[in-house]
């Protein structure tokens, strides 16, 4: 979706930008839209308007006038389908081995483990970009071109490609420091070095693999969930919900910081950990009427369990149980991913602004019936509130105001509302679209999964997170559903 490319390569300008190199503010940057026959180009810079990116046709000629830069990736297009993403750096050690026309050879492990080879140059005679790709097509024959590479072009810096922009420029920056311990150790010994052996490269690279195979396997019991694990763990339940959801004909959506992390990093977001999805109240209860539990995913609903605390659903991964959250009602029950529903609001104006207002108000004393002496996000300031939480603790529970919720919810009919929305979440009245929004679904690359977002994603995104393609500041990078869970 060209749209959703146009944004990623803005993104990872504005992530650039962040970065101390400054040479990687000289580099340019595409991303590749298949449907369109098409990629998105943009030299990084101080401009991050999406509309100073450039959209470059697939079926375009050397001939046609457009930079030289831009031509070489079209070629590069053109030539590798399986290239996703690329970017031409300049930073200072590639562009030493650039500039004198030398591979750069494998010189440690880290190298070995990221790259299985030397990385070579092209050397050139003639600036035909044409036939610059085919003498770089002539040094990369015998690898085999996938989503991630690189090569050095004769001085002419080098070309790094990726699953994603961000993560294009994120392999530009290791390869950065491989070709710095290598230009450090040539200079220091003043002549070139013995490479690291094939055989020693390949047992490298086999443990590295084995590494990363053992870092996802499921623990032993007691066990706690590593950061690792936990990414495989959302990533599996994602993947088994998507598939459900297709078999049967059913219309999802990412939503929350999973459908930020799908338009700004064509993924997780890094600091993210957990998955959220929501539904139409309709399709909703259709998924709650098929959904196949097995031995490893179960759908948990109020209607299904009277002791589950949620008025919406919840995917468990019934291999884990989370010991302490900052929300006790999850505690006791395996990770999760939130299946959350939107359902309709009043017609009249002033009518919509009382619902909403009188969701927040249940939701709010839902919670003050939650008790955890333990998490902030629950320790309630301010004598009255204290004194109000304790009565209502006594007086009620939670499952009092869930049947509260759910009775509001559902009062209003998604499929006869103009406008709709999930106000149960933390977001409130900031997550308020019109239904229109949920007309169409496209969709979108999230990690090595194809997921589903809805139309409109943009509007939502930019209600809850203003310039949602921007960075947040480092300190306030870090998960907001920090828990401990363990393997059973």
């Amino acid at each position: 979706m060209i749209e959703i490319a146009k944004k990623q390569v803005v993104a990872s300008n504005i992530w650039a930008e962040q970065q101390e190199d400054d040479m990687l503010k000289m580099s340019s940057i595409s991303m590749l839209d298949k449907d369109n026959k098409s990629f998105i180009y943009k030299t990084i810079n101080e401009d991050l308007s999406e509309t100073t990116v450039q959209v470059v046709s697939l079926q375009k000629d050397a001939d046609a006038q457009l930079s030289n830069d831009v031509l070489l990736h079209l070629e590069f297009y053109k030539k590798y389908p399986a290239i996703r993403s690329l970017a031409h750096v300049f930073t200072p050690k590639l562009m030493n081995f650039s500039l004198v026309g030398e591979a750069i050879p494998v010189y440690s492990k880290q190298h070995a483990i990221y790259h299985s080879s030397e990385i070579k140059c092209a050397i050139y005679q003639e600036n035909n970009h044409q036939s610059l790709i085919e003498i770089i097509a002539h040094e990369l024959q015998n690898e085999e071109i996938t989503s991630k590479g690189i090569v050095l072009l004769y001085q002419n810096g080098a070309f790094i490609w990726d699953e994603t922009p961000i993560k294009t420029l994120e392999s530009a920056l290791h390869y950065e420091r491989i070709a710095d311990y290598a230009w450090c150790l040539q200079s220091r010994t003043g002549e070139r070095v013995k490479s690291i052996s094939a055989e020693l490269i390949d047992s490298y690279i086999k443990e590295q693999r084995n590494e990363e195979e053992k870092a996802i396997q499921p623990g032993e019991p007691g066990t706690m969930v590593t950061k690792e694990q936990l990414k495989a763990i959302n990533l599996g339940m994602l993947e088994f919900f998507d598939r459900v959801c297709r078999e049967n004909g059913i219309k999802y959506s990412l939503t929350g910081g999973t459908l930020l992390g799908a338009i700004r990093h064509g993924g997780m977001i890094p600091w993210d950990d957990d998955v959220d999805v929501f539904l139409t109240r309709p399709e909703y209860e259709k998924l709650t009427s098929i959904f196949p539990d097995n031995d490893q995913f179960e759908l948990l609903t109020m209607k299904k369990d009277p002791t589950f605390n949620y008025v919406f659903g919840r995917v468990i991964d019934k291999r884990t149980i989370v010991k302490y959250s900052p929300n006790t009602a999850a505690a006791g029950r395996g990770l999760s991913l939130d299946v959350c529903v939107i359902d309709g609001l009043p017609k009249s104006a002033r009518k919509r602004i009382i619902h909403q207002k009188y969701m927040r108000l249940l939701v709010r004393l839902r919670r003050a019936t939650i008790q955890d002496p333990h998490g902030k996000r629950y320790t309630e300031k301010g004598l009255f509130v204290v004194f109000l939480k304790r009565v209502l603790c006594k007086l009620t529970s939670i499952s009092f105001w869930n049947r509260r919720i759910a009775k509001a919810m559902d009062k209003y009919k998604f499929d006869e509302s103009d406008y709709v929305g999930n106000f149960t979440s933390q977001y409130g009245s900031k997550e308020l679209l019109h239904r229109k929004a949920f007309d169409k679904y496209y969709d979108v690359p999230f990690e090595n999964l194809t997921c589903m977002i809805y139309s409109g994603y943009d509007e939502y995104l930019s209600n809850i997170y203003k310039d949602y393609l921007a960075f947040p500041p480092k300190k306030k990078q870090v998960g907001h559903h920090i828990c401990n869970a363990f393997w059973i």
